[in-house]
């Protein structure tokens, strides 16, 4: 098979994305969601990404850009005005492409794309999502936090790290909040 590359997503991308996270959905713990998604909310929530001129990557290899490995965004941490500069990452993939590097290179991307933009990137992982755990110490992010039994699924409770990756400098982030007062 040809490269891992990263593209924009498109809007035949998401039956592949609904399958991805459906399945996260059904036998997983990565995703706390119970009912599996529908289309039109995986439409909706990329078009959410988009509207906010936030990165929405889509992992393919190079000779076949109509098959989805994966795909990593960012969004709101929390819609208070107060964290506008602190977002969360994440990234799903299909689970017969993890392992391959696609993580690291989506990690790569989206921590690269968020550059200037946000001032941290935080992640909730469930603690017996071993891969993202690794997947976040490589790349240096710090596990600040840890919630006990937090989440119920598949009866049992799940506790969940939260880590974090400081981007920019302080003095970076005022000057923008200045730039968009000007």
């Amino acid at each position: 098979m040809s490269k891992v590359i990263l593209r924009s997503v498109k809007d035949n991308d998401y039956p592949q994305i609904l399958k991805i996270m459906n399945y996260e959905v059904e036998n997983e713990t990565a995703l706390y969601r119970i009912q599996p998604f529908t289309l039109e909310e995986i439409k909706e929530n990329t078009e959410s990404v988009l509207k906010r001129n936030d990165p929405y990557f889509i992992a393919c290899h190079e000779d076949d850009e109509d098959t989805v490995l994966g795909h990593g965004y960012v969004h709101p941490w929390n819609p208070k005005l107060g964290y506008r500069y602190t977002t969360e990452l994440t990234i799903y993939l299909d689970r017969s492409h993890s392992g391959k590097g696609i993580g690291s290179l989506m990690m790569r991307s989206l921590m690269e794309a968020c550059k200037g933009r946000y001032r941290a990137l935080i992640s909730g992982v469930c603690t017996s999502n071993k891969a993202s755990i690794a997947l976040h110490k490589k790349f240096n992010f710090e596990q600040v936090g840890f919630l006990k039994n937090v989440g119920f699924k598949f009866g049992k409770w799940l506790d969940v790290h939260y880590y974090e990756f400081l981007l920019t400098e302080q003095a970076e982030i005022e000057q923008l909040d200045a730039n968009k007062a000007s």
